[in-house]
């Protein structure tokens, strides 16, 4: 690919958590090491002020923004991938959550700079007791969920 060819590199690289052979990496300095030699190419055909979202696992997030940042990048922010999937086995808690790494090729100014915030919010609409005001549930992407109500206190 040419240089600053690109406006967004969207990635879900390994996350070095031993899952499968292809996620295994000799120490975490190795991986970090990965992910600063992958993020120099991704550096290298963004253009300036493009993007880079880059998924990870909680517990090896910070060597791959570490590898990134290295290579070139300015974190913008981080943003989490909240989901359901069970509960836990073994002794690990069960991931409920990927962060992933938003970040941008520096260019001079700020005034192109792309990211749409507003396309990235997830509309919550409130159902209320058309009575009391009192809100009974939330709906979020189609999933409703109930407001809970403690009666009373309940001593441990």
């Amino acid at each position: 690919m040419d240089a600053n060819s690109v406006d967004a590199v969207i990635c879900d690289p390994p996350y070095a958590i031993a899952m499968a052979d292809w996620d295994k990496f000799q120490s975490m300095k190795h991986f970090q090491e990965w992910c600063l030699e992958w993020g120099k190419e991704a550096f290298r055909v963004l253009r300036p002020g493009g993007i880079i979202c880059s998924f990870n696992a909680a517990r090896t997030y910070h060597f791959m923004a570490m590898g990134l940042e290295d290579a070139g990048f300015v974190c913008r922010d981080m943003v989490e991938w909240c989901y359901w999937s069970g509960m836990p086995k073994g002794k690990n808690l069960k991931a409920c959550h990927e962060p992933i790494y938003i970040g941008w090729k520096p260019m001079k100014s700020l005034e192109n700079f792309t990211f749409n915030i507003d396309a990235c919010r997830i509309p919550v609409k409130p159902k209320v007791n058309k009575k009391t005001g009192e809100l009974i549930s939330i709906q979020i992407n189609n999933k409703i969920i109930p407001v809970i109500e403690v009666k009373e206190e309940i001593e441990l």
